[in-house]
């Protein structure tokens, strides 16, 4: 399938406090570098924004730049900027916000679009929260820049300098919503600083499990290490309340060890369904010490 690539890298990042968002790092490189590099399969790749990555990977694709008028005008105007440096007749769109977006976003919804079939315009992941994510998404090109021209003919850019949004687009895409947990896991986005925090502890789980050989038996997590954060910070809660705070790092350590005796007596890699396991089990325990021990010592 032939395919290019747009990538939106303007918007003001008001709940940043205005910051370059784009240019924030996670994981070693820059939201817009992790961008540009997912579409490094792309024949072309259209960067809708100031200025282009440093950092990102080689590829093979041909990285241009371009800017929506008036800049700042909004994700329909940015679109159809981008769309007319595509020649290819697919086109994934990835906004300059997705730490976790890769070459298996890509190829995901890529996959997802020709399994459709031609009836099908666009396919639309949904991330964890149920929300439909068009701005990381795969669209058949023809039919998505008729629907953004017509979105613009009716709602043109006004006086204030705003065009018309995405909501103005979505009735005139034949789509189909794509709920892939390889996908999902992947739709994290970064608008406030909790959310960019929250992004710094995924890039450091993956990186830990990749330099420690973990990722075959954290196959199914990793695929949305947000889960697995989520998990592990609960039972320290957990642990740090009914017994004492030391309880915390103890038992996420205890937890780890148990992971990993269970996958290595096994020689499975189900480690998702380990973890529920033995969060089950260490609720119960924490049930039990609490009743024994009365008011939790914190």
């Amino acid at each position: 399938m032939r395919v290019d690539g747009v990538v939106l890298a303007g918007g003001a990042a008001r709940r940043m406090g205005g910051t370059d968002k784009p240019a924030l790092r996670v994981g070693g490189r820059s939201l817009l570098g992790t961008a540009v590099t997912a579409l490094a399969g792309a024949g072309r790749v259209a960067v809708v924004g100031p200025s282009l990555p440093e950092d990102a990977a080689p590829g093979g694709a041909d990285v241009v730049l371009t800017r929506e008028e008036p800049p700042g005008s909004g994700p329909v105007t940015a679109l159809l900027a981008g769309l007319e440096l595509v020649v290819a007749p697919v086109v994934v769109v990835l906004a300059a916000d997705l730490p976790r977006a890769d070459a298996r976003l890509v190829e995901g919804l890529l996959r997802c679009l020709h399994e459709a079939g031609p009836a099908v315009d666009a396919v639309v992941p949904v991330d964890g929260h149920g929300r439909e994510q068009w701005l990381a998404a795969a669209y058949r090109t023809a039919p998505l820049r008729a629907a953004l021209e017509a979105a613009l003919a009716a709602r043109p850019v006004g006086p204030e300098g705003r065009g018309p949004g995405l909501r103005d687009v979505v009735p005139r895409v034949r789509w189909t919503a794509a709920t892939d947990p390889v996908l999902s896991g992947r739709l994290s986005d970064v608008d406030t600083p909790e959310q960019l925090s929250r992004a710094h502890l995924e890039a450091w789980t993956v990186a830990l499990a990749a330099r420690w050989g973990l990722e075959p038996q954290l196959r199914d997590l990793l695929d949305d290490p947000g889960v697995l954060v989520a998990d592990v910070l609960d039972v320290a809660k957990d642990a740090a309340h009914t017994v004492a705070r030391p309880a915390a790092p103890l038992t996420t350590f205890l937890l780890g060890a148990a992971l990993a005796a269970r996958a290595a007596l096994e020689d499975s890699p189900a480690a998702g369904e380990d973890l529920a396991a033995l969060r089950g089990e260490l609720a119960e325990a924490l049930r039990e010490h609490g009743e024994d021990a009365g008011t939790p010592d914190r």
